[in-house]
């Protein structure tokens, strides 16, 4: 039983090795596939011969039994025949007309998709500035607003703010005229109400601090929101891979072979997240909700063998 398990043990390494280079011929070609494929018989053979052989396990006066010799003969034959097949095959092989030639083709086409996206989300964006005297008074101020945007109730990001010394140049020297502060915020919601809202913590400071506080509106407008984007980006992904997946097929047709997709090198162009519109104006517009793009872009790489 030991040597009906060694002999499946070579069995199996040997087909490993034989399945690996009838691989590599089939890559490379017609004519070197057949000479892989031959030539890797003929290899597994002699690997079971001599690794038969050189196992340590089998005692030496066992390979003197009449079964070791019976399978190493057979072994001997097969690898003549082997021999015999590969020179016969690549004398043929040889031959115009005998095996056809395979041309590999590399083709890179760009592929796009798009879809126009009616916006979801109203975006508001606000700055505001604080001077006065001393840092403290500073950060008082913007405290105070940041308790009454906090008090709106409204999504909002930023809040995030800085202080610095009240500095500017004049005739070549930096004159410094106690402190500053800046604070920005973005308010989003699902109509142009929320601009309106958002503002009244600005306007009631601007009555409170006339010339210490002022506030910059930077801009406002209608944008898909990032949930939506997102979903509709994946979409539009697969669609893209669809369309490779019939071209390839389409490709294959034309050149008489077969393609598939090796690589999709992928380039998102996006619309812009809001339309830009600043303005200082205490009446603010409500911004039309146009239709936006969203574009998905990319290179596919084909390969693709074609028969001649």
């Amino acid at each position: 039983m030991n040597f009906f398990k060694r002999l499946l043990f070579f069995l199996g390494l040997a087909a490993g090795i034989f399945l690996f280079l009838l691989f590599i011929g089939l890559a490379v070609g017609t004519v070197l596939f057949l000479f892989f494929s031959v030539g890797a018989l003929v290899l597994s053979f002699y690997l079971i011969k001599w690794l038969f052989y050189l196992f340590k396990e089998i005692p030496p006066q066992d390979k003197q039994k009449t079964r070791y010799k019976v399978v190493i003969k057979k072994i001997e034959k097969l690898n003549c025949v082997g021999i015999f097949l590969t020179g016969l095959l690549l004398f043929y092989s040889t031959k115009p007309g005998v095996c056809q030639k395979i041309n590999k083709l590399e083709i890179k086409l760009p592929l796009s998709v798009e879809k126009s996206l009616l916006p979801d989300e109203y975006v508001f964006n606000i700055e505001a500035t604080v001077k006065a005297a001393t840092e403290k008074e500073v950060l008082k101020i913007l405290g105070f607003l940041d308790k009454e945007i906090r008090q709106l109730k409204i999504k909002h990001r930023g809040g995030k703010f800085y202080t610095s010394q009240n500095c500017i140049w004049e005739k070549d020297s930096l004159i410094c005229n106690g402190y500053k502060g800046t604070i920005f915020y973005t308010f989003e919601g699902k109509s142009p109400a929320i601009q309106g809202k958002a503002i009244k913590p600005f306007l009631r400071l601007k009555k409170i601090y006339p010339t210490l506080f002022s506030y910059f509106v930077r801009s406002q407008g209608w944008r898909v929101s990032p949930s939506k984007l997102k979903l509709e980006k994946n979409r539009l992904t697969l669609e893209l891979i669809k369309n490779a997946l019939s071209l390839s097929k389409e490709i294959g047709r034309v050149l008489s072979g077969s393609c598939y997709i090796e690589k999709i090198d992928y380039k998102s162009r996006n619309f812009p997240v809001f339309p830009l519109r600043a303005s200082k104006s205490l009446s603010l517009p409500h911004p039309a909700k146009d239709s936006q793009k969203l574009t998905v872009r990319a290179t596919v790489t084909f390969k693709c063998f074609q028969n001649f």
